[in-house]
Parts: structure tokens; sequence; C-alpha cells
């Protein structure tokens, strides 16, 4: 979630995971070096695999993502993916969220560019 851009953060029903910028800033500070980011990024997928077995949650699929560098460019950042439970399901996880997140923000993209009389991508084929 961005939760610095409160206008396309998706609303869920809980302040425990709506925006929360000082939090975000917070959470924001690069780990000094790469060692140190991956181990955070380790231990926050362990702790979800355990808390998946606490409340009996089936299926998991989790982006998560860490910088080591103040720059914060993309070389700079470490992420790591989970998947827990019917890799049948994986794709559709996947797909769930593609739904939720990056959908409107390429139809977002898609009104911008149009407004100038552009294109964005193959608009028949949608790539």
């Amino acid at each position: 979630m961005d939760e610095k851009n409160d206008a396309t953060s998706t609303p869920t029903g809980s302040y425990a995971y709506g925006p929360n910028r000082e939090l975000y800033e917070k959470l924001s500070t690069p780990y000094e070096n790469k060692e140190k980011a991956s181990t955070a990024l380790q231990a926050f997928l362990d702790a979800v695999a355990e808390a998946r077995k606490v409340h009996g949650v089936a299926d998991v699929l989790v982006v998560a993502v860490a910088f080591h560098n103040s720059s914060r460019k993309a070389g700079d950042a470490l992420a790591n993916m989970l998947s827990l439970g019917d890799a049948r399901n994986k794709a559709q996880l996947a797909a769930m969220a593609f739904q939720e997140y990056a959908s409107p923000e390429i139809e977002r993209a898609r009104k911008l560019v149009s407004v100038v009389g552009g294109t964005l991508g193959d608009e028949e084929g949608r790539d």
C-alpha cells in the first residue's frame, strides 16, 4: 500500500491497515546494509508463515521490499516473495492483487495520457 498517497490507498475497513504517514516514514528508513535488509525480510516472512498457522489462513501471497541504501534506487532494494498453501492458487492470488492495486493505476495513466491525445500501449491488445 502506498501510505503516502491517501487518494490511491485502498480502504480496508480497519485503521490498522489504512494510511499512516508517520508509520510509513519510520518504516521507510533504509537498513544499514544489504545483509541487515535481507535478515529483516526473512524474519518478516517467517513471522507471516507462523501467523498463517496460528490464524488458520490456507493461502498466502506476500511481496515485501526493503531498502538498504538511502538513495532508494531499484538496485538498493531487496524484494522477497512468499507463497504458502495450494500452489495452484498462486496465480489467482496474484491476479487478485493486480486487479486491486495495479489495474486502477494503469487505467488512471491511460486517462492522463489520453488527455494529451496519446495512447498508452496497444489499446486493442492492452499490452
